[in-house]
């Protein structure tokens, strides 16, 4: 993953104002995608672990600031009432989610949106059934998938997408009352044959990456996302929020052009 940190390196500063520079003369997505991983009370680690104090003061900068915050299903409307708006997600369903985030989410009335892995619920730092159904009843919290094992989506095909896609999906169903449409390719990664399978599969209308890079077709909108690293100051976070980073994907994209596949 490509990050710029706060600090005051000359060379992080040209690198910050070029990107900066770039973004500000392309379309901003509405909303601007973040992702997020575990909530940790102890030290953070890189976009896998954020500490707590840390996204409090997040989720409080979100909230003063009147960001509108949305759920998936939000964006079946297509009709954001604010000037700025944020789609936060959580990967894998870690237990933290419910213990640390949903309390703060329930504080600042913050929408936010978890996609699931399968084999991972119910287990050790996992969420559980239980806790996904009480997220979900809040109205705060929506689920989507993210593959029954965590397999890198390039290798789903026809002989395991029954398992890694449909019985994800549901199980979703079965205990949160909707159909699944969003998907988050596990490790970012995804290719032009991942895409392919997708669209002939048809289930999803929104598919999500660890990028900024978006795109749609007649059968789902790609969707880029920008992860909030541990060391991100505020300064980088608000940035993130105002989608001033979304140049420095398209900076990647132009050094390997066609053979792009997520982080």
């Amino acid at each position: 993953m490509v990050y710029i940190k706060g600090g005051d390196s000359k060379v992080n500063k040209l690198t910050t104002g070029l990107v900066t520079t770039i973004s500000k003369i392309m379309p901003k997505p509405k909303p601007v995608n973040i992702y997020y991983h575990d909530i940790t009370k102890g030290s953070g680690q890189s976009y896998m672990q954020i500490e707590l104090n840390k996204f409090y003061e997040q989720m409080r900068c979100i909230d003063e600031n009147n960001y509108e915050t949305t759920l998936f299903s939000d964006l079946n409307k297509n009709c954001f009432n604010k000037r700025k708006s944020v789609l936060i997600t959580f990967d894998d369903g870690f237990s933290s989610n419910y213990y640390y985030a949903f309390e703060i989410l329930k504080r600042f009335n913050i929408k936010a949106n978890i996609f699931l892995t399968l084999d991972f619920i119910g287990t050790e730092n996992y969420l559980s059934w239980e806790m996904i159904k009480d997220m979900n009843d809040s109205g705060l919290v929506e689920f989507g998938a993210h593959t029954k094992s965590h397999t890198d989506a390039r290798h789903i095909d026809c002989n395991n997408f029954k398992s890694e896609i449909v019985e994800v999906n549901e199980k979703v169903q079965q205990n949160c009352g909707y159909k699944v449409e969003d998907f988050c390719f596990p490790y970012g990664i995804y290719d032009k044959r991942t895409l392919d399978f997708f669209k002939d599969l048809g289930i999803y209308k929104r598919l999500y990456t660890s990028d900024m890079i978006a795109s749609k077709t007649d059968s789902f909108e790609l969707i880029g996302r920008i992860g909030i690293e541990n060391e991100d100051s505020m300064e980088n976070f608000i940035r993130k929020l105002n989608g001033d980073y979304k140049g420095i994907y398209y900076l990647k994209r132009l050094r390997r052009p066609f053979n792009y596949y997520g982080i």
